[in-house]
């Protein structure tokens, strides 16, 4: 009896080229490089969440800002994104592959508004100070770098930043400029030179350094998100995931939230009440114990 042989169908290079795909397949997508698009992040100040110093005459000044949302819309871009929300927006201004080494771009600094949180007082007495951007005054940019990654594992997507702030200070008596309409910061920096009730104080920060802070390429639940202002209708497709504190040494910091502020709720304060109280009881006892 002659044995049964199949048509050999399948050559050795089809076979291989099979298994090849089927390898490649099997690969995770987060082993593929992910071009990250050259774009706008929209990002919001906490209460707080920036302290600059400033030489008003009499030595530094610590003035402690949170965000002053810039609104929608405004009459020259950026606006504070959908929302109007946002208070600083960065453009990335280069595609970025994102390699486990990583790619840097260059970035702009486009939008900052911020208030002091308090009243400061100087030489006696007290002022509210307001904190944007020379590009509103005289064109003078506010630029550093980014270096996105995505090394393919789970917690694979990180990036670093370094920029300069090239900004204004406004200095006025507490309590009489009251933030009204859109793009409040600008329109005041804009009337530095002419204003009479509010000084204008030049400054310059940095480096803002931030290292190994998380991304994604989709946007998550309550994302500030806003036009691409680099490249108009091209998809965004890199997000901020956490609150991202970017240092600038001697205690000047200035951290940026990828979502809202939000809003302290009675459930909220409660549980904050209940979490202290078991942690002062906590600490109580280990004081006993260690005495």
């Amino acid at each position: 009896m002659k044995s049964f042989s199949p048509p050999n169908l399948l050559s050795r290079s089809l076979i291989g080229a099979v298994g090849l795909g089927v390898a490649l397949l099997g690969l995770p997508q987060s082993a593929k490089a992910i071009n990250v698009n050259r774009g706008t992040d929209y990002l919001v100040t906490p209460s707080g969440g920036a302290v600059f110093n400033f030489d008003v005459g009499g030595g530094l000044v610590p003035v402690t800002f949170g965000g002053l949302a810039i609104g929608t819309p405004t009459a020259t871009p950026p606006d504070g994104g959908y929302s109007g929300i946002a208070d600083t927006v960065v453009n990335r201004l280069q595609d970025v592959d994102a390699t486990p080494t990583g790619g840097t771009t260059p970035i702009e600094i486009v939008g900052l508004s911020l208030k002091s949180v308090a009243p400061v007082t100087i030489n006696g007495a007290n002022y509210d100070v307001f904190a944007g951007l020379q590009k509103y005054l005289n064109g003078t940019t506010s630029t550093g770098e980014m270096t996105i990654r995505d090394t393919g594992g789970a917690n694979g997507k990180t990036w670093d930043s370094s920029f300069t702030i090239n900004g204004v200070a406004i200095v006025a008596a507490a309590g009489t400029l009251i933030p009204t309409g859109t793009d409040y910061v600008k329109g005041l920096i804009q009337g530095c030179g002419t204003a009479t009730n509010y000084q204008c104080i030049l400054f310059d920060k940095g480096p803002f350094v931030a290292t190994n802070e998380p991304w994604s390429d989709v946007p998550s639940l309550g994302q500030l998100q806003g036009a691409n202002l680099v490249q108009p209708g091209l998809e965004q497709n890199f997000y901020l995931t956490v609150p991202a504190i970017h240092d600038a040494g001697d205690g000047i910091i200035h951290t940026v939230q990828p979502q809202p502020v939000p809003e302290p709720t009675i459930l909220g304060s409660l549980a904050a009440l209940g979490f202290g109280a078991a942690l002062q009881k906590k600490w109580g006892k280990k004081n006993q114990k260690d005495q």
